[in-house]
């Protein structure tokens, strides 16, 4: 995790100045793919004024195609609980050191730039883990959609597919072929079942469009 604890002198100012203004000076600007593929808790000044000039399209793409490279472990860290490398528990040592230095910083308006400056970086931190964090929980219902699909794909009924993953409702399986136009015939119980359920939840909505408001 890259740190930077330098904070922007008159001369750097001046230079962040400069770059502002010739980003605003530019009809449209790119951060370009080596740039924007970086993945950083802690970016410099100049790097956020490209990155904020640069349209989200682009930026995401980038990531897309390079961040992953540049945060190999990722998969890692979503078993063990981390962001970029780091615990709960290590970054909690990161705080409380900064806290202290906060503290210990004699100057009002260095102390005020240095508390924005790490409440930013923890703030960041807490919320990228906490996303991580998301995604990880949603990876079953990720893998119970892909198993519904290939055996929507392979012809399974409403049935079959329901002893397969029982733990997934049956509304909810026939409303996943619907969202992926994939054909999927029921029974008369089968739908009366459906319906039932989506009755009894109003989920999901696009059964709606079978079933009329529930």
């Amino acid at each position: 995790m890259m740190e930077n604890y330098v904070y922007p002198d008159t001369h750097e100012m001046f230079d962040l100045h400069d770059t502002l203004e010739e980003l605003i000076s530019k009809e449209s600007y790119d951060i370009g793919l080596g740039l924007g593929s970086r993945v950083d808790s802690d970016p410099d000044l100049e790097y956020l004024l490209e990155v904020l000039f640069t349209p989200v399209e682009a930026r995401c793409s980038y990531l897309d195609i390079w961040g992953s490279k540049k945060y190999p472990d990722i998969i890692t860290d979503i078993k063990d609980g981390k962001f970029m490398d780091i615990s709960m528990e290590e970054f909690e040592e990161k705080r409380e050191k900064w806290v202290k230095e906060i503290r210990e910083t004699d100057h009002p308006m260095l102390r005020i730039v240095k508390a924005i400056k790490y409440g930013r970086e923890v703030n960041d931190w807490e919320i990228k883990l906490h996303l991580q964090n998301l995604v990880s929980r949603q990876k079953n219902v990720l893998i119970y959609m892909q198993v519904c699909q290939s055996m929507i794909t392979h012809g399974f009924s409403l049935t079959q597919i329901s002893q397969a993953v029982p733990w997934v409702d049956k509304s909810d399986i026939y409303g996943l072929s619907l969202m992926l136009d994939l054909s999927m015939e029921l029974t008369q119980e089968e739908r009366a079942e459906v319906e039932q359920e989506y009755r009894r939840t109003g989920k999901p909505k696009v059964l709606k469009e079978v079933f009329g408001e529930e």
